[in-house]
């Protein structure tokens, strides 16, 4: 047996207290001992002990064996330990002169339960943790120096039940009224267990969901590694015939409260509805829960509008023999657009092979597959005229509604007056004491009117408001209801329309000698540019093979990103973003300007890996030098 000690001292010491046996009793060695700056540790190994004291319990009775020193007792709280008649509740050496006597001991009964509810507070469980009465007397010990005085059961009193007036009490304590199950509470006292009320789960809303019968957002192909990429390709054109549905509502379903044990309500959002948006050549449903087609032509969606553009194909090439194109629709040519041309589209305009000396314009997108050659480019367009006016009529609903609360607030408190002068003549009334500035506003719109051509829908309503507005003032038969009911029609039409905004991205391989504009952004994936100027309100990207910009100017509102700027022989370049923009470039070459907003940075050395942005106010160059 190994003993240790900081000392030996000790190390002896802690082999008395363990052997119960003074140290004459034994003999030892010192097996190790170690003595460092920090630490001392002494080890020493019994090596004989002189016969001990032992003894053992048999028959509930106590047998003592003398030996060399004394017998340890451990008691435990399963019997009752007297030594010499007095209780002992620890360690205690007993010799051969010690009276030991062991007593039956009884653990008196337990009544209890517990009920948890779940973090979601929708389930409450009971657990019954009642204990019945034990009584144990002593065990049996076989001989040896340290007796652990156990115990053993010898008789189980019976369970003491709970009551479901009980479970009722601690139910009502806690607070839990709703989802009890009587029935439930009986099944888990019996068995020790169980789950005794449920909430109610919340249902979730599923909100309403547009479904588009064609391509409603465009899909890019990935840039492959040799700089190739397949949205130059001239894909089969998506056609509708007339009457098609393009777009149903997917009605969602309202959702379910819930509710815990506790009664609480547990709410859930309400589902988000859905409503259709139409634009030319497409109308809605009678019950506006579908798009159909008035024409047969190209599904698109702009903004939140469905639309359907007629298509104009050309198979071949567009030359003078053809003529110059204008169509309001999307313009497919499979061939190149040959020099001369003029072509202008209300929609988007693809072209299978290359521009040469031409003058291309869409409101749409432009791909051309190939080259692009002294020529210019303009894609995209704001219908501006179209988002002023409605403005104006959303001033004009405004206008309305004060109106007809005023006329309101008249019938109230004069009555009498009210009944004395028509609806018209109050109106104008109103009007000339209340809206002085309005009557300049409206002379002055109905001027700028009747010179613009805008959509039916605008052009219908503008002329509405405009006949009743001359009747009130020239004091005619007009009718507060006629007022409020094209009010609601004006809402009705606000609230639904959306102001057309075409993209006009561009996509090319490769352009020289020409200039280009986009309301949106241009991509050129391909060798890239040559003398070319370009100017797009988005971001221009240029990351074909070898994708290089050389001789030209580039302004991207939003940002610029280009793999190599310039050449080696210091061609002039000059690269352009707006103050929120960044200009990104793998390699540029000496005799570049970089503006971000109004700062510049001249490159005077090749540098690569560059990014050009503003940066708390000032212009921060990343950049390493080749």
């Amino acid at each position: 047996m190994i003993y240790k000690g900081k000392t030996i001292e000790e190390a002896i010491g802690l082999a008395e207290k363990n052997l119960g046996i003074s140290r004459d009793k034994f003999s030892f060695s010192v097996t190790e001992k170690k003595i460092g700056l920090f630490k001392k540790e002494v080890e020493i190994s019994v090596e004989s002990i002189c016969e001990l004291s032992k003894g053992e319990i048999r028959n509930k009775k106590f047998v003592f064996y003398k030996g060399e020193g004394k017998v340890l007792l451990v008691p435990t709280e399963e019997v009752s330990v007297f030594v010499n008649g007095q209780i002992i509740n620890e360690n205690t050496y007993v010799g051969e002169d010690d009276e030991v006597e062991f007593k039956e001991k009884k653990k008196e009964s337990k009544k209890g339960f517990v009920i948890d509810i779940d973090e979601n507070g929708l389930v409450a469980n009971l657990k019954i943790t009642s204990t019945p009465e034990v009584v144990c007397d002593v065990s049996e010990h076989e001989m040896s120096n340290t007796i652990i005085i156990r115990g053993q059961v010898i008789s189980t009193g019976e369970l003491d039940k709970i009551s479901l007036d009980e479970i009722k009490k601690e139910l009502l304590n806690k607070g839990i009224k709703y989802g009890v199950d009587f029935k439930a509470i009986d099944k888990a006292i019996e068995a020790g267990s169980g789950v005794i009320a449920k909430g109610k789960e919340t249902v979730k809303s599923i909100d309403d969901k547009i479904i588009y019968f064609f391509q409603a957002y465009e899909k890019r192909s990935p840039i492959e590694v040799n700089g190739k990429v397949d949205y130059y390709s001239i894909e089969e054109i998506e056609c509708v015939e007339k009457g098609n549905v393009l777009a149903e509502i997917e009605e969602g379903i309202e959702g379910q409260n819930g509710v815990d044990v506790f009664g609480k309500i547990l709410e859930v959002s309400r589902k988000k509805t859905a409503s259709l948006k139409v634009g030319p050549g497409a109308i809605l449903s009678d019950d506006k829960k579908k798009v159909l087609s008035l024409i047969s032509g190209k599904p698109s969606l702009n903004g939140e509008k469905v639309c359907v553009v007629p298509i104009f194909q050309i198979d071949g090439d567009a030359d003078l023999k053809v003529g110059n194109l204008e169509f309001a629709g999307d313009i497919v040519i499979s061939g190149s657009v040959k020099e001369g041309m003029k072509i202008s589209s209300g929609g988007n305009i693809q072209i299978g092979g290359s521009v040469l000396e031409a003058s291309i314009h869409s409101k749409g997108d432009i791909k051309i597959r190939e080259n692009l050659i002294a020529s210019q480019l303009k894609a995209g367009n704001v219908e501006l005229n179209e988002k002023k006016y409605v403005e104006n009529l959303n001033n004009i609903k405004n206008f309305l509604k004060e109106i007809a609360e005023v006329v309101e607030e008249i019938r109230m408190i004069m009555p009498k007056k009210y009944q004395v002068l028509s609806q018209a003549q109050i109106l104008k009334k109103i009007i000339d004491s209340k809206y002085i500035t309005k009557k300049a506003y409206f002379k002055s719109l109905k001027e700028e009117y009747v010179k613009l051509k805008m959509s039916n829908e605008i052009t219908i309503l503008f002329d509405k408001f405009f006949r009743i507005y001359d009747l009130v003032m020239d004091e005619k038969n007009v009718e507060i209801k006629t007022i409020s009911d094209f009010n609601l029609e004006l809402i009705e039409f606000l609230d639904n329309y959306v102001v057309a905004t075409t993209s006009g991205n561009i996509y090319l391989s490769y352009s020289q000698n020409s200039k280009i504009y986009s309301s949106a952004d241009v991509y050129i994936n391909g060798k890239g540019c040559y003398c070319t100027d370009i100017e797009a309100e988005g971001k221009i990207v240029i990351s074909g093979y070898p994708g290089t910009f050389r001789s030209g100017a580039v302004y991207g509102k939003k940002g610029v990103c280009i793999k190599e700027v310039g050449s080696s022989a210091g061609i002039k370049s000059i690269i352009k973003t707006g103050i929120y923009g960044e200009i990104e470039a793998e390699l540029i070459y000496h005799n570049t300007l970089l503006v971000v907003g109004n700062f510049n940075y001249y490159v005077d050395e090749p540098i690569r890996k560059v990014k050009v942005y503003i940066k708390n106010g000032e212009l921060a160059v990343e950049k390493f030098k080749v």
